[in-house]
């Protein structure tokens, strides 16, 4: 048959390149219209996730089995400023869909709260500012209430989450060392034990970035994979004649 999923392992560059926005020169199909996109991070990385998987129900399960999603752990984080006041509506309406959710919303988010909170959590949305710096990746971070949560922070994190999702700008950028390996706050999250995130790869417009989540979560609490919710989201906005730059930027990360 017809292969529908896209798994990519990207090399160099590619890593910042959005897949989801290709088109087909012949035909002018749209990838997103072809196929389901997940990225690797790396082989080591993807590796590494394959040989431990995850202990918890719910983020992922195969068809037929959403219903158990209702049983997930969720902590929302979100962190408004007057450069993205839309977090606020963003977490609160993340929060509705998941049905029960513990959340930390603006001076509530602290550095420790946030670390305490998301030890054992199943999925973990953070809505904030994320930085990466190519010069010291380890520095590069989260914008929390009282200051930058690091990489080098994150890392040392205890994650059980099958899905963390990263809602801020750049949270998918990073750099790449020799041997293909990522740095920046992706390599953060995976070392710390999270199995697949969903980040973005340049500034995104707080705005389309609301949008896009409500659509998402609402296939993945119906049972969609990470993937395929993703996909979902980004095909309406497509639709609707949103421009790529919008949404395009967002991709999924890791899983097995």
């Amino acid at each position: 048959g017809v292969a529908d999923r896209l798994v990519i392992v990207p090399h160099g560059d590619l890593h910042t390149l959005p897949f989801a926005a290709l088109t087909d020169p012949a035909g002018g199909e749209a990838a997103l219209d072809r196929w389901e996109i997940r990225h690797v991070a790396s082989a080591s990385v993807q590796t590494r996730l394959a040989k431990h998987p995850s202990p918890v129900p719910g983020p992922d399960p195969g068809p037929g089995q959403g219903a158990g999603r209702d049983m997930v752990r969720a902590v929302v984080i979100g962190v408004p400023d007057a450069r993205i006041p839309e977090v606020e509506r963003e977490v609160r309406a993340v929060a509705a869909a998941l049905g029960r959710a513990d959340v930390l919303l603006g001076e509530a988010a602290t550095v420790d709260r946030v670390s305490a909170a998301v030890a054992g959590a199943d999925l973990v949305h953070i809505a904030c500012h994320g930085s990466f710096d190519p010069g010291r990746p380890l520095s590069s971070g989260l914008r929390l209430a009282d200051r930058w949560l690091t990489v080098r922070e994150i890392s040392t994190l205890r994650f059980s989450a099958g899905l963390v999702v990263l809602s801020g700008c750049e949270t998918g950028v990073g750099g790449v060392e020799r041997g293909d390996e990522v740095t920046g706050l992706t390599r953060g999250f995976f070392t710390a034990g999270a199995r697949s995130l969903l980040v973005s790869l340049w500034p995104v417009d707080d705005v389309a970035t609301a949008r896009l989540m409500r659509v998402f979560y609402d296939a993945w609490t119906r049972g969609a994979s990470g993937p395929a919710a993703l996909r979902a989201a980004q095909r309406e906005m497509a639709a609707d004649g949103v421009h790529p730059a919008l949404w395009a930027a967002f991709v999924m990360v890791g899983g097995t």
